[in-house]
């Protein structure tokens, strides 16, 4: 049975708090990280313009007290924050209506530090790679032009990807020339930025990085290359000796493409150590999936084929669940309904698919979903625009209970959104 939960609608300002949905709790944090300085936030535009060839997708965390953040674009270019308390109480705040963030140009993407500092990174309308970021125990946020300061290429295009390891913070992005590029950030160092491309160990970047970190301490990165071919760079955390080479050359198996199209998703299994990778192929949409074990190669298969997802219209974003149940979300074509496929639930031992839209909602989905997993309580939450309406539907999978979609915008916890 379809379960909505229902939210007041209020008049909107800069900062809204309202009804309760889902207590949420989180992971303790571990070493401290130096923020960089702040700068004047520049006075929002009144329409920033989309993400070139960037389908909305929002940018969700779960802070060490517990509390979800979700991160999106507002149809006036504002930076907007929507988050869920520990006690069930949705709230907003306007970053830049707050001066604390530019107008963007298109997703951001947020991260917890382990000493509890919240970054949040997202191109700016002048193609900038900004940050802003809110320290533990102050309720102030900053903002700092990273393009402006020499801490990232001058322009970027696409959205960035963050990945917190040992003791850094790195942002992975592409420049204009479609190199890419590391900013990264190593506990009391300053910024450091660096062509990866240039170095040799990278090629060309289309679209967004998908960052891993593997149980050895080994970073790995997937992105869509030139021709469409899908790459990956991948080196130890410390940055001594990255390798780089074209995924689809080296292997063969189940997968015939000879590209794939939209940005990779990429999850960790904490009680195997296997890495698995799943990205769209181009021309058929088919769901494909790579399986690197902690011996041996990558295990490769086609899941549309095996009829267990539907034909992709944009990229997924994956998760695994404290029970090693992997999620797969994306947006189903031609039907635009958002579409979940996993793998491992209650104990099963194969892959299988199901229409979230068609159980619970929304009717359908515009742009690429975001999934937020909360370990604690094993709380699922989806993210997604609604195609009807501009407006952010959250859907959430308590722990022992079903799927409850609610109308963040209509409620008032969320902006009207930009993107596509």
């Amino acid at each position: 049975m379809r379960s909505t939960g229902s939210v007041p609608t209020t008049r909107r300002t800069s900062v809204r708090v309202g009804a309760a949905l889902l207590g949420l709790a989180a992971a303790t944090a571990q070493f401290a990280i130096a923020a960089p300085s702040a700068s004047a936030a520049p006075a929002t535009s009144a329409a920033a313009p989309a993400a070139a060839g960037a389908p909305f997708r929002a940018g969700g965390v779960v802070e060490a007290s517990g509390q979800l953040d979700v991160f999106s674009r507002a149809a006036n270019g504002d930076l907007v924050r929507s988050y869920l308390s520990p006690s069930g109480t949705w709230a907003e705040y306007d970053l830049t209506v707050n001066g604390a963030a530019p107008a963007l140009g298109g997703n951001p993407v947020a991260d917890v530090r382990p000493d509890g500092t919240l970054d949040v990174f997202y191109r700016d309308v002048n193609g900038h790679l900004s940050q802003s970021w809110l320290s533990p125990g102050t309720t102030a946020w900053q903002t700092v032009d990273f393009s402006a300061t020499g801490r990232a290429p001058q322009s970027i295009t696409g959205d960035p990807a963050v990945l917190v390891h040992p003791d850094t913070v790195s942002v992975y992005t592409a420049d204009s020339a479609g190199d890419l590029n590391e900013s990264y950030l190593k506990t009391g160092q300053p910024w450091v930025t660096w062509d990866m491309t240039k170095a040799g160990v990278a090629g060309s970047v289309t679209g967004q990085v998908a960052t891993a970190v593997r149980p050895d301490g080994t970073l790995d990165l997937f992105y869509r290359g030139g021709g469409g071919n899908l790459e990956e760079t991948y080196g130890p955390s410390n940055g001594s000796s990255w390798q780089h080479w074209t995924f689809l050359s080296r292997n063969t198996g189940s997968w015939q493409p000879s590209a794939v199209t939209g940005t990779p998703s990429i999850v960790i299994d904490p009680a195997t150590g296997s890495e698995h990778l799943f990205v769209a192929a181009a021309g058929s949409g088919d769901l494909l999936h790579a399986e690197l074990p902690t011996s041996g190669g990558w295990l490769l298969s086609d899941l549309t084929a095996a009829g267990a997802a539907t034909t992709l219209a944009g990229s997924p974003s994956a998760d695994i669940r404290p029970t090693g149940t992997i999620d797969v979300f994306y947006r189903a074509a031609p039907t635009d309904h958002l579409y979940q496929t996993y793998y491992g639930w209650n104990g099963g031992s194969s892959w299988a698919g199901y229409d979230l839209s068609a159980g619970y909602g929304p009717a359908a989905i515009a742009g690429d979903p975001s999934a937020v997993l909360e370990p604690r309580s094993k709380a699922l939450h989806v993210f997604a625009r609604a195609a009807a309406v501009p407006h952010l539907i959250g859907d959430a999978l308590p722990a022992n209970s079903v799927w409850r979609s609610t109308d963040l915008t209509a409620g008032g916890f969320a902006p009207v959104l930009g993107g596509n």
